[in-house]
């Protein structure tokens, strides 16, 4: 990779050019690739530039090649939520929660332990979705706010998330 007024460009082991990137002016200093991401780093600053659509590729491929590890579906679930908007549809975060769900499956299916950093990162954000899901429809006053809301505190991971689900839940119940 070399940096150019405008442009980023990248090169193979033969010295060909294989890509060039626009970008914004970027100065001289180092190039890092990190994680399928370009970062520039210069005195007092640094840059980073992705390219979204790649980084989705290459992480679904990695699914592919390994359909049943717990890490590589948390890594894509994580990164379709990031290229989302932060007030998602229902049908755009049906893959990211399909995706956690896999990655569930796959804890449980190799026997990872509920205490496991990768099984209970999965578990919180599925339940962090259950959470706020049933929250809105309380909000709203729909009919279907207190089943949301045992549903998803049922699903809590943590004493201290259940605990918050169920004082909902009660409330929601009173009356």
């Amino acid at each position: 990779w070399v940096p150019r007024p405008e442009r980023l460009l990248a090169f193979d082991s033969q010295g060909a050019l294989v890509e060039t990137v626009p970008l914004p002016r970027l100065q001289p200093g180092n190039l890092l690739l990190v994680g399928g991401l370009v970062v520039s780093v210069r005195q007092r600053s640094f840059d980073v530039i992705a390219d979204p659509a790649a980084l989705l590729d290459r992480f679904e491929a990695k699914v592919e090649e390994s359909p049943d590890d717990p890490q590589s579906l948390l890594r894509l679930a994580s990164l379709r939520r990031a290229l989302l908007p932060e007030d998602a549809t229902t049908e755009q975060m049906a893959p990211v929660l399909a995706a956690y769900r896999r990655g569930l499956e796959a804890c449980r299916k190799i026997g990872l332990p509920d205490q496991h950093p990768t099984h209970l990162t999965l578990r919180n954000e599925l339940f962090a979705h259950a959470f706020r899901q049933a929250r809105i429809s309380l909000a709203a006053g729909r009919a279907d706010a207190r089943e949301l809301l045992v549903a998803a505190r049922d699903s809590a991971p943590t004493e201290p998330q259940w605990i918050d689900c169920q004082a909902l839940v009660l409330e929601a119940s009173e009356g």
